[in-house]
């Protein structure tokens, strides 16, 4: 019998930017990524990408203590590489959103994520690490080619200039979570599973302030390794933790925590089935 060789997990982090919108509600900001990738082309995504050396060394630098400080600055570098948002300290607390000349920036650090303290460095600014909240970590399933293990963090600006890379992502848009998840289920914007799961959490807060206060004060949800449990009729079933048949972390006989996801995934619309009294 042939052993499935699974690969080897890359460590990534991804940002929810958060605006806050008219009537006390809020938008967050999603890139959509080229046609012309290879994987996951054309879905919606949050800001983010693969963590280097340099985000260890940062974080040491400016925040010692956070356990979850090199992840933060991959995701703060990742945001900036990708869409010219510099989430900074400011003495004020003004907005944290640092005005700089983005895409000259963007090109040195993607080029070379060394650059990116270069870049604090000549600011004279600190990355704003406390910034984030965080809200889950996702690993890709097992079964897939690519695998990384990803934490989602939140940061809120009053608001940001976007200036979107046109390599990997080639536009942008503001969208409430409840928005966002209505074109999905039209057909009219394609995201992927932990898309789905993080902006269904978001849905549930209508204020900055409610979300904000849930993140800061509840224990995070169990990291999520998606386990696939069928593929019949164009739908793909994944089992989340707590679902009687997640090997990682079973609930009891019966209990059901599971994404139908319908082909083609992205576009094809999620059904969530949770007979469970907890949240996602």
């Amino acid at each position: 019998k042939k052993t499935m060789v699974v690969p080897s997990l890359r460590q990534a982090s991804t940002i929810v930017l958060v605006r806050r919108a008219a009537n006390e509600g809020y938008q967050v900001l999603m890139a959509k990524r080229s046609s012309k990738m290879k994987a996951f082309a054309s879905v919606y995504v949050f800001p983010g990408g693969v963590t280097e050396d340099v985000d260890q060394e940062i974080a040491n630098r400016y925040s010692p203590n956070d356990s979850r400080g090199k992840m933060k600055v991959t995701g703060i570098r990742e945001l900036f590489e990708e869409a010219g948002v510099l989430l900074t300290k400011n003495s004020d607390n003004a907005d944290l959103a640092h005005p700089v000349s983005a895409p000259e920036w963007q090109d040195k650090v993607h080029n070379d994520p060394g650059k990116f303290q270069s870049l604090l460095t000549s600011l004279n600014c600190e990355p704003a690490i406390d910034s984030l909240e965080y809200i889950v970590t996702f690993t890709t399933p097992k079964m897939e080619k690519r695998r990384f293990d990803t934490r989602f963090f939140f940061s809120v600006v009053d608001d940001a200039s976007i200036n979107i890379d046109g390599g990997e992502t080639v536009e942008y848009k503001w969208i409430t979570p409840i928005d966002a998840l209505r074109e999905n289920k039209n057909g009219t914007m394609a995201f992927l599973p932990p898309q789905f799961y993080v902006l269904s959490l978001l849905s549930k807060y209508s204020d900055v302030d409610g979300l904000i206060h849930h993140f800061k004060n509840v224990a995070p949800p169990t990291p999520i390794l998606p386990h696939s449990v069928g593929f019949e009729n164009n739908v793909l079933s994944l089992c989340y933790p707590g679902d009687e048949e997640h090997p990682e972390y079973p609930g009891k006989a019966g209990d059901r925590r599971r994404l139908h996801c319908t082909m083609p995934m992205g576009s094809g619309g999620y059904r969530y089935e949770d007979n469970l009294a907890s949240r996602l």
